[in-house]
């Protein structure tokens, strides 16, 4: 991303450059075409790079804040996977099947802390789930909720702390 960014702030210095001397850097300066692919590249990698750096950068955003953010991501994802250019297909597809490892691990806990957030309870989870699992989202919304009841009865459970009231 950064590299490109930066690629794309000198691109009137490359042409400058072709133009000075076309024979020396034709072949090493980017054609038009390769100019707006790395244009559409670098928006789709902002974003994404946007939402990761909100997710691990210096504000540490809550836990109940971490399952939005991630569902943003993946549906970053799953709208590039079917990109109509190629290149962003290929990136997307690539980047997604290393997404969908974690995700498959971490979605139900990230679902939990957004679960307890009073702003939000089932409801947002709701909401992603029948984005990203269609006519099955009842069967992870289950889950979900038997995770939460199962988690509760664990804390119901636990026998209160001796408090220090002398």
């Amino acid at each position: 991303y950064m590299m490109l960014r930066d690629a794309l702030h000198y691109k009137a210095t490359f042409i400058r450059l072709k133009t000075a001397n076309r024979q020396k850097y034709n072949n090493i300066c980017p054609s038009d075409s390769e100019w707006a692919m790395a244009v559409k590249v670098f928006q789709c990698l902002q974003s994404f790079y946007d939402l990761t750096e909100l997710q691990s950068g210096t504000s540490y955003p809550t836990a109940n804040m971490f399952y939005r953010g991630f569902c943003e991501i993946k549906e970053l994802l799953d709208k590039w996977c079917v990109d109509e250019n190629l290149t962003i297909r290929t990136m997307a597809i690539s980047m997604s099947d290393k997404f969908e490892k974690y995700w498959s691990c971490s979605s139900l806990s990230l679902a939990l802390a957004c679960f307890l957030d009073p702003r939000y309870k089932k409801k947002l989870a709701e909401l992603y789930m029948i984005k990203f699992y269609g006519d099955y989202y009842q069967v992870r919304l289950n889950e979900l909720v038997g995770a939460m009841k199962n988690l509760f009865l664990f804390y119901a459970s636990s026998k209160p702390s001796a408090s220090n009231n002398d």
